[in-house]
């Protein structure tokens, strides 16, 4: 990774003008992202339902160590408001509260359809 920021750096004469200092830390932020078209309540269409993780520390520990992927998706949930993080059962809770899909197509895109409908009766 570092020898390709060195590269870009140098292929780069913009980012070689600015004269990059050792002593300071470039920090690279990733983010992935997935999603899903859903029909929309209204039947105008389609509508995207996004997964985010943000590749935190705690992210990037839990990838490395293969017993603790379990807990990723609890992070992504837990991570919401601190890190921007959503599930699809998260947005997909959003988009039904505000009615832009109804409870049949959200179900089907839930992690558990029976998890999801307890969800719903809760809100």
């Amino acid at each position: 990774l570092t020898l390709l920021i060195a590269a870009f750096i140098t292929a780069v004469p913009f980012f070689s003008a600015l004269m990059i200092s050792r002593t300071k830390t470039i920090t690279i932020r990733t983010i992935i992202a997935s999603q899903r078209l859903l029909p929309r309540a209204d039947k105008k269409g389609r509508i995207a339902v996004f997964e985010i993780m943000r590749a935190t520390l705690t992210i990037r520990t839990c990838i490395k160590d293969e017993k603790k992927t379990d807990t990723i998706r609890d992070l992504i949930a837990s991570g919401r408001d601190q890190y921007d993080m959503q599930t699809f059962d998260q947005h997909l809770m959003d988009l039904y509260n505000s009615k832009v899909i109804n409870l049949a197509a959200a179900k089907s895109a839930a992690s558990s359809a029976a998890d999801f409908e307890r969800d719903v009766q809760f809100v």
